[in-house]
């Protein structure tokens, strides 16, 4: 027994042995090797395609700065018109006759500039008295607002007689908007009035997205005040970055910030005839993705390893096996006879424990509730409708699959349904598809929630004129600066996995099914509320 013991132990010393030199003097250093090339790999083409956004950006800038100057060009014969100029200068003497003749020829000109570029939308012309006159949208101010607003202070200090400017202030009543402003002088050089062109905004946005097609990351346009006039907003939580950046005029070279652990590249390119800025924001990982995918599956050096070691593995086990003894071989093969028979034991064990069961139930008479018991060993999932009682086998395996784990995370589930009069006039893919995204969203919240209370309810129900979807978690509670915004699309709340889709997805399949939705809060936590009316 000693000496079989010390067999035993001298084997499995050279077993030991033998797996990690192999490890040591094969694999790792090929292991190393390939991770190395990989990181390299991804390293030139992340460089490569940093160089391709630059000039893709410096092309962005470019445009946008040559569709200004286009804009300029065909609205400066209109300010320096000189019946434009003598109008304005004498406007409180000129007769109402000729003012109606003005602006006729005012409208005339414009539209012959909206020929030559259609995204100059309207204007209006203000004389230095308060005086206005407008273009064909039906567009109408207080020259009141116009002396007091931030435009008026900008293009009044402004030497070059032209002001680029966005009207977050909605001092035009058109919502936030680009304008042109030009002052307009008369012949001895004093300011007779100014010239107000708005541009649609959304042109800018085409002009870098035509470059950027089927680009990841976002394209942002900063102002002068390093305010976000055009593009995306989903980097906010690094804006203060992207501003340092601009004010210490880190230009044509991409800068790499870290937030929460995660790299982004930021490029900024100057607009040339603006203090503005066009900014690109990608995430560095996704500047590799594809290619980490297809490195990830198609690398061929990764294969002739696997394929190599597995032969090399092969004969290593062979050569292994030899050294074992007859009665290590003899022992591992009665160990493993033994873990199958006690396994074939214990499923004959429940087996017949079924049988008899099934065959009492038969001798008492009970013919009836041993079918029921065979039913339910073979078919648990007939528990749903019992449970349910929807009546609709679609939704009721829509909160069967969607609840399934809530025990496991001390969350109590409340299910009160009614049975439906009449079938409903609703395609059932969407309502599946909208309860699975509401329960989705309220388990999520419950097993990120503190405290040891924590309930979903759901309630089925209907009413005089529609049927009723309900699905309440009782924390934590949406906040009120959160639940105007909670439908939008990209908006949420889970910045690491969360694309804001689910609940915009459910907003937009309720619309389609002609039902409405809305939130409630109250004591008892967060009511998503679907209703549809009925036919």
């Amino acid at each position: 027994m000693k000496k079989f013991i010390y067999m035993a132990r001298q084997a499995g010393l050279l077993r030991s042995k033998a797996i990690i030199l192999f490890i040591l003097l094969f694999f790792m250093p090929m292991v190393v090797s390939v991770f190395i090339i990989y990181k390299n790999t991804l390293e030139v083409v992340k460089h490569d395609k940093i160089q391709h956004r630059e000039k893709l950006l410096l092309k962005a800038a470019n445009n946008i700065g040559m569709s200004l100057t286009d804009i300029r060009k065909l609205t400066l014969p209109i300010s320096e018109n000189r019946g434009v100029i003598k109008i304005l200068g004498d406007i409180e003497n000129i007769s109402e006759d000729n003012i109606q003749k003005f602006d006729v020829f005012m409208d005339k000109k414009f539209e012959e500039a909206r020929k030559e570029m259609p995204y100059i939308v309207d204007y209006i012309m203000i004389s230095k008295t308060g005086r206005c006159f407008y273009g064909d949208d039906g567009l109408k101010i207080d020259a009141d607002e116009f002396f007091k607003s931030r435009i008026y202070e900008d293009v009044s200090s402004e030497k070059g007689g032209y002001l680029w400017a966005f009207d977050f202030e909605d001092t035009f009543k058109r919502g936030e908007s680009l304008v042109f402003v030009q002052k307009i002088f008369s012949d001895s050089g004093a300011l007779s009035g100014y010239f107000v062109t708005f541009v649609e905004e959304k042109h800018f946005e085409y002009l870098h997205k035509e470059i950027f097609p089927s680009s990841k990351g976002s394209v942002v346009i900063y102002d002068a005040d390093c305010k976000n006039v055009f593009g995306g907003k989903s980097y906010y939580f690094i804006e203060d970055e992207i501003i340092r950046l601009i004010e210490s005029e880190a230009f044509y070279t991409a800068s790499f910030v870290n937030k929460d652990k995660k790299e982004y590249s930021i490029d900024i390119v100057p607009i040339s005839d603006l203090k503005w800025k066009v900014v690109s924001i990608i995430p560095s990982e996704d500047l590799v993705h594809s290619e980490r995918s297809s490195l990830n599956g198609s690398f061929w050096l990764v294969m002739v390893i696997v394929v190599f070691s597995g032969f090399f593995m092969l004969f290593s086990t062979a050569a292994i096996s030899n050294l074992m003894t007859e009665k290590e071989m003899v022992n591992y093969r009665l160990r493993l006879t033994d873990e199958m028979n006690e396994k074939l034991r214990i499923y004959k064990h429940d087996f017949m424990n079924h049988l008899q069961i099934v065959r009492g139930l038969i001798e008492l008479g009970c013919s009836e509730r041993a079918e029921r018991y065979i039913e339910n060993i073979s078919f648990e999932g007939r528990l749903i409708n019992g449970k349910y009682e929807i009546g609709i086998p679609e939704i009721e395996s829509t909160i069967f699959a969607n609840t399934m784990d809530l025990q496991e995370h001390g969350i109590e589930l409340r299910v009160r349904t009614s049975g439906f009069t009449e079938e409903l006039d609703i395609d059932i893919y969407d309502l599946s598809k909208i309860l699975t995204n509401l329960i989705k969203n309220a388990v999520y919240a419950l097993k990120n929630a503190d405290g040891d209370e924590k309930t979903l309810s759901i309630i089925i129900k209907e009413e005089m004129d529609e049927y009723v979807f309900e699905v309440v978690n009782n924390t934590p509670v949406i906040g009120e600066e959160i639940r105007e915004r909670i439908f939008e699309k990209g908006f949420t709340t889970n910045e690491d996995k969360g694309c804001g889709l689910g609940l915009y997805i459910v907003k937009r399949l309720v619309e389609k099914n002609g039902g409405r939705m809305n939130l409630a809060v109250d004591e008892y936590g967060n009511h998503f509320i679907v209703a549809f009316k009925k036919a």
